[in-house]
């Protein structure tokens, strides 16, 4: 048996698991909501341009150019998952539209206080032959 705090199992060896018939159990739901309200923040400082607004006023721009402008084609992307964490492609850096986060989504203290709880109950299932409550479900 392997359970694991996170919802991500690439630090996992699943072919492995499998041929050695391990079960494996994640996190489960536990960070869906956190994740939902990181997405929803994102979303409105990405529409708002919250963030952008923040640089512009911050960096004196406003009083030298004005208003800050919001047309463009691409209305932006709200980041929290990088391809090679933690290195950020550099020109992400530069757009407005883009509001970068550090993985950080599912790293609350109600997150924190429930990922214990489900790791133990997934344990408590186990060892008493009942189904697990968040197994991995091979493809």
């Amino acid at each position: 048996m392997m359970v694991t705090t996170s919802s991500g199992l690439n630090h996992i060896d699943m072919p492995e698991c499998r041929r050695r018939g391990i079960a494996v159990a994640n996190a489960g739901s536990v960070p869906s909501e956190d994740v939902a309200d990181l997405v929803v923040g994102l979303l409105i400082d990405v529409l708002r341009k919250v963030s952008a607004s923040d640089r512009y006023v911050r960096g004196g721009l406003w009083t030298t150019n004005g208003d800050f402008t919001l047309g463009s084609k691409i209305k932006g992307a709200g980041l929290d998952v990088f391809e090679k964490e933690p290195d950020v492609p550099k020109e992400l850096f530069e757009l407005d539209n883009v509001v970068l986060s550090p993985h950080c989504a599912m790293w609350t203290w109600e997150a924190f206080d429930d990922r214990p709880k489900y790791v133990v109950a997934n344990l408590e299932a186990f060892f008493s032959n009942k189904p697990l409550l968040s197994p991995v479900v091979d493809d």
